[in-house]
């Protein structure tokens, strides 16, 4: 009995010995969530009703509650290998040891029979949920395992996690023992997760060494090109409606099958279309944690281009231009959800700027908005759209706007030609006084009315008996009138001024419209000017 104690412990100590020494134990790839990204969204990083691998073992009566189904999976699994029990157990039992390696915890507290229990019952789960969504189409309803709807998207949540992971060696290895019809195990993979991947991938992304599958989802999902070297090295630019207001850029969905596929040229920014639902935000803080975690990755892809998502977008109007661009399709509630989601995905996460995947697109944007022709274009595309949405949203408006347009024009031609008549010079022209006055009034600029009466009396004062005389022998002046006033003598330019239209007025059409400028002006009261048709001519 003793020596059977013995050797237990003996082998029990050289397992640990050989699980934390340097050489023999495998690297860790199964990261915890570092502190400071866990504190902005905790649920988001922590699972709801499945736990795979040790971290979330059973920590709560709703993970626990979950167990069944992985039990149910095993038994599906076992009739696909002929439940051959000893063959996988074997396996099982030469993946334990890579498996405690993969973890920062060895997790001793958990006996060696848990764990391999573990290890076979999700590897089974993770197995039969990729493969029992691929054969969906053709498996009978009753048979299936993970048919609620609700269940299911909480599971998908669950699979995305960081911390909720075995190594992606151990669903292979379950996989590889089914003697596989299909290719890859990634394709398997692939299309369980094609709910929160982002449009078709290329082949090549697919390749790749990983060892986590929250790794495997960034791998697929970084870019093909290397980055455009920057010599600034900026990480800021303005938002979306900045761009557009102050520099006149212009902002289309982009083509590329990437995220990273951005192009800029001729202030036309072409992003492809990043699509917003219950899953995103879930799934990019992983992979941003995996990035943050990951020492072998030097550039931090996903988290460069969140860090140029929430530079673009400052507030709901910014988000509001990027949906009408096609840049963001939202399937959330309301455009707000998605604002503080892309400016909170980033937040706790660094990055180095000189490896800001962006920085080169950055420099060209701040260039851009800086030269001052792009800055006038910009004024005139914001006054173009500021009239088609306040002026010409609909035809009722259009034809206001025009109308309104046509009654200024009409208003412009009639001030203009009615301008010459309130000079005094012009008046006597239009109205055909005796070309007599004209010398009178060449070449002075008269410029109020007042000046105009003023010259208007002198002309009289020195020319009116000439003027009369002429009038008179045309038979349309009643010396009558200027006999009242003793024989052209005036006591004053007031005087004179009213003599003299009096008389003008008795003269007939062709002066009596000066008379009612005048009286427009407020120079007669009506009195004076009334026409006399009684006039006794002599």
């Amino acid at each position: 009995m003793e020596g059977k104690v013995r050797k237990k412990f003996i082998q029990s100590t050289r397992e640990k010995l050989l699980l934390h020494s340097v050489g023999g134990r495998p690297e860790v790839c199964m990261y915890k969530v570092p502190e400071k990204l866990r504190k902005v969204n905790e649920e988001a990083y922590t699972p709801r009703i499945v736990s795979i691998g040790p971290t979330h073992r059973a920590n709560s009566p709703q993970l626990q509650a979950a167990e069944r189904y992985k039990w149910r999976c095993l038994d599906r699994y076992l009739g696909r290998i002929k439940y051959n029990f000893t063959r996988l157990a074997m396996m099982v039992g030469e993946l334990e040891y890579h498996v405690r390696g993969c973890y920062p915890d060895s997790f001793d507290n958990i006996k060696r029979e848990e764990f391999l229990e573990m290890i076979m019952l999700d590897g089974a789960f993770m197995f039969e949920l990729f493969q029992e969504n691929c054969d969906a189409n053709s498996l009978d309803r009753d048979k299936r395992i993970f048919d609620n709807i609700l269940m299911k998207g909480d599971i998908l949540h669950d699979m995305m996690l960081l911390e909720n992971q075995l190594p992606i060696s151990v669903p292979l290895h379950f996989w590889l023992l089914t003697e596989p019809q299909v290719a890859n195990f990634s394709d398997i993979v692939l299309k369980y997760f094609e709910e929160v991947t982002l449009g078709a991938l290329p082949e090549q992304s697919k390749g790749g060494h990983v060892r986590h599958l929250v790794g495997y989802l960034l791998n697929i999902h970084r870019p093909l090109r290397s980055r455009a070297h920057a010599t600034k090295g900026k990480l800021a630019t303005r938002s979306a409606t900045e761009l557009q207001n102050e520099a006149g850029v212009t902002f289309k969905e982009g083509t590329g099958e990437c995220l990273f596929d951005i192009q800029f040229s001729n202030g036309e920014l072409a992003i492809p279309q990043l699509t917003v639902n219950e899953y995103t935000e879930t799934f990019f803080r992983n992979l941003i944690a995996f990035e943050q975690c990951e020492r072998d990755i030097v550039t931090k892809d996903i988290t460069s281009y969140f860090i140029l998502m929430d530079n673009l977008v400052d507030n709901e109007k910014d988000v509001e231009l990027l949906i009408a661009s096609g840049i963001i399709k939202n399937l959330l509630p309301d455009n707000e959800q998605v604002t503080k989601l892309l400016n909170n995905l980033r937040k706790e996460a660094t990055t180095d700027k000189n490896t800001f995947y962006f920085a080169k697109l950055i420099e060209e944007l701040d260039d851009y908005s800086r030269d001052y022709w792009y800055q006038w274009k910009a004024n005139w595309l914001q006054w173009k759209r500021m009239l088609r949405r306040d002026y010409f949203s609909n035809p009722w408006s259009s034809i206001s706007v025009i109308a309104a347009v046509i009654l200024l024009i009409l208003t412009v031609l009639q001030t203009t030609l009615l301008m010459p008549s309130l000079l005094v010079p012009n008046i006597l022209v239009y109205q055909n006084i005796p070309d007599l006055s004209k010398p009178f009034l060449h070449g002075i600029q008269l410029h109020n009315m007042r000046e105009q009466l003023l010259f208007v009396a002198q002309a009289v004062n020195k020319k009116l008996h000439t003027l009369v005389s002429e009038l008179t022998m045309k038979g349309s002046l009643s010396f009558g009138l200027l006999k009242q006033r003793g024989g052209m003598q005036f006591a004053s330019l007031d005087d004179a001024i009213k003599s003299c239209f009096k008389a003008c007025c008795a003269a007939g059409p062709p002066i009596y419209n000066l008379k009612v400028r005048l009286l427009l002006h407020g120079v007669f009261q009506s009195s004076d000017i009334a026409p006399h048709s009684n006039a006794n001519p002599n």
